[in-house]
This record gives C-alpha cells, structure tokens and sequence, in this order.
C-alpha cells in the first residue's frame, strides 16, 4: 500500500469507524470491494481540475499500489467513482451495524442503550447517537416497505 491518500468526505461517525477499522489512513484489504472500486476508477489528475483541499470531514484513504498505475500519478477519483466508493463504505457500514443491532434488540436492551454500546465497541463518540438512531430506524423501515417486520417482538426472558 503506497503512503499516497486521496481524500473522501464523509460523516464524522463514518470516519471514526473507518479509522477504527480499518487505520488512519484507512487501508483496505486487497480483497474489499472498496479497494477494487479505488484500482478500477483511479486516473491521473485532470489539468482542469484544481487539486482538492482537504477539509477535516475527509478520511483519508490509501490508494493501493498497482505496477500500471503508479500512485504518484495515479491518485484522482472523478465524483462520480468518489460516489460509488462512498455508496460501497456506507453499505458496508449499514449492514455491519444493522446487524449487529439485531442480534443486540430482543434482549431486551434500549435502543439507545444498545447504540450507545455499539457505538463505543466500533470507535464512534456517543455524541452521534441519535445520528445513529435516526438510521436504525431508516433502514428498519425500508425493510417494513418491502413487508420485512423485523421489529422486536418479544422480551428475552432468563
């Protein structure tokens, strides 16, 4: 991985569990979807296009090391792929949190207890837990739209 960055804005929580994952600056397992998205859609700096300045709601992101595409040269993503790169974290980020907030629910914890809890486990300051809340609830209810009640239904009882 080359110590080369582009830049990605992103929410604040989304940069703390990013950082907290995955390194500041974040680096991407070869593997990750993420990376693939950053070595497909990767290109030179565009003449016409100023260099970007960074601003502190950006997470840096390593840019992986390809023998083709150097990243001394190599290190611009069009808006365009900066927005399929961010639509790949958030994903990642929904169902990592979603489903860790379901096996959390029927125990019977409190909502914010449990994001509270969650949050604190993936490196997020508390102070985004009503951010966090409101998207529990977003995702939960396009699952309701498509006829997927997931809510808690019963008390775990021991």
């Amino acid at each position: 991985m080359s110590a080369i960055c582009l830049y990605l804005q992103v929410p604040v929580y989304l940069q703390q569990y990013l950082n907290h994952h995955f390194g500041d600056p974040v680096v991407f397992d070869r593997t990750l979807p993420m990376n693939k998205l950053i070595k497909l859609f990767i290109e030179r700096q565009p003449s016409d296009v100023p260099i970007r300045t960074v601003t502190d709601n950006d997470v840096a992101i390593a840019i992986p090391d390809q023998s083709l595409k150097p990243p001394e040269y190599w290190n611009y993503l069009p808006p365009v792929a900066e927005q399929a790169l961010l639509e790949s974290i958030e994903a990642t980020f929904d169902l990592n949190f979603y489903n860790e907030m379901l096996q959390i629910m029927p125990c019977g914890v409190k909502v914010m207890t449990a994001i509270r809890s969650w949050a604190r486990l993936h490196g997020i300051d508390i102070e985004y837990d009503n951010t966090l809340k409101q998207k529990f609830y977003r995702i939960r209810d396009k699952f309701e739209k498509q006829g997927i009640n997931i809510k808690k239904k019963t008390r775990c009882r021991d």
